[in-house]
């Protein structure tokens, strides 16, 4: 019985020397913190822009409305082709 005992506390320390050995490879998936955050930001820049041009309705002349007007004209109309 002893010899059972001292087998077991053997693996059980081998077992846990061996796990706190073992090398853990990190494998980064997708952008860099630096590049998520700075497309986050255009993104956040490009929401705050259409909130605060201010007008209701597609004006004339405005760079907004026709970016505006295009982007969803693309979006109607790309299914169709």
């Amino acid at each position: 019985m002893t010899y059972l005992l001292t087998a077991l506390l053997a693996a059980a320390a081998g077992w846990c020397w061996g796990h706190s050995t073992a090398r853990i490879r990190h494998v980064p998936i997708g952008a860099p913190a630096q590049a998520d955050e700075a497309a986050l930001q255009a993104q956040l820049a490009d929401i705050a822009a259409r909130w605060e041009h201010g007008h209701t309705e597609l004006t004339d002349g405005c760079t907004l409305c026709t970016a505006e007007y295009a982007e969803a004209f693309d979006l109607i109309h790309k299914g169709q082709q």
